[in-house]
């Protein structure tokens, strides 16, 4: 959250939010963590299906974290659904569901 906050205030609008997609990385991508924690009780149909997420889609998703300076996919539930945080996140899941459902064509 940190990293978030330094380039980003609880005041930032919307627009503030989208000029991120286009701004660079504020994050080294590596400190970005993704990747799924699945447990062995887990059902075989849905870790197929998690099994078929290309890898280029998990590292859009990681690279659209490190624009933001957030370091894992992580909703704040103390804080409002609009909230600044909670919105950067909405745009995030937007964008590159938005691209994986583009990437799949």
């Amino acid at each position: 959250m940190k990293y978030f906050y330094s380039q980003f205030s609880d005041s930032a609008t919307q627009a503030d939010l989208e000029a991120a997609i286009s701004s660079p990385q504020c994050i080294d991508i590596s400190l970005v963590q993704i990747g799924f924690s699945i447990s062995l009780t887990t059902s075989k149909q849905l870790l197929a299906k998690i099994k078929m997420i290309k890898e280029f889609i998990l590292e859009y998703v990681q690279t659209f974290l490190a624009k933001f300076g957030l370091v894992r996919f992580c909703l704040d539930y103390n804080q409002s659904a609009y909230s600044t945080y909670n919105s950067a996140y909405h745009l995030i899941a937007l964008e590159t569901f938005k691209q994986a459902l583009l990437g799949q064509c």
